[in-house]
């Protein structure tokens, strides 16, 4: 996001910090995606069963 990293005006300090929160929220994002789309099809398969 080039946006966020423009946003804030000393990027060289906090950069460490700032990758390891993005990379955390992907990761979050990343595994409630795939929690999502695995309990989707368990939940149709339950209703039509």
């Amino acid at each position: 996001m080039p946006a966020l990293e423009r946003s804030g005006d000393p990027v060289e300090p906090r950069s460490r910090g700032a990758r390891r929160r993005s990379l955390f929220r992907r990761f979050y994002l990343a595994f409630l995606l795939a929690s999502v789309v695995a309990l989707v099809p368990l939940g149709v398969y339950l209703t039509s069963r």
